[in-house]
């Protein structure tokens, strides 16, 4: 939802009426997706209306993570980066303590490579969303919750 106002979509809610008309956020060269899978028809559309990069799985699977990160390097350049890493693009088996999991996501490794490349780009800022501990038992959130946190480390270079 915060990017959606970013990005200047409609807004639905006259809370937000005092938000500028014209988006801080260009989907252009500014937004890049990694490891989608399962996309709706809608958000299919509005990527595609949007113009924005994205790599799903079948890209992931051909291409390799490397090629993908350096692709994504290249065209972002120096400009900041913030992350938003949504735990559950990894595969279940890797975080199953997520609303959403959806089988054949990114690996561990492959999320823990698109992170320590990231110490490459000029990352300013990473949010990490999408965990809920609250989803099954205490040893999928506890998996969970520490690939995420390895996430942030090697995005960080602490790993």
């Amino acid at each position: 939802m915060p990017l959606s106002f970013l990005l200047g979509l409609p807004n639905h809610c006259s809370s937000f009426d005092w938000l500028p008309t014209t988006p801080p956020v260009l989907a252009r060269n500014q937004l890049v997706y990694i490891g989608l899978r399962d996309v709706e028809p809608e958000e299919k559309r509005l990527l595609c209306q949007l113009n924005i990069t994205v790599f799903d799985m079948g890209d992931v699977n051909q291409l390799g993570i490397g090629n993908i990160m350096q692709v994504i390097k290249k065209l972002i350049g120096e400009r900041p980066v913030h992350v938003s890493f949504d735990i559950d693009s990894l595969d279940p088996t890797e975080a199953p303590a997520t609303g959403t999991p959806v089988r054949g996501g990114l690996t561990y490794r492959e999320g823990v490579y698109i992170c320590r490349a990231l110490q490459e780009f000029n990352t300013v800022s990473m949010d990490l969303v999408e965990i809920n501990p609250l989803l099954g038992s205490s040893e999928n959130a506890d998996r969970t919750i520490q690939a995420g946190l390895h996430m942030i480390y090697n995005v960080m270079g602490q790993c």
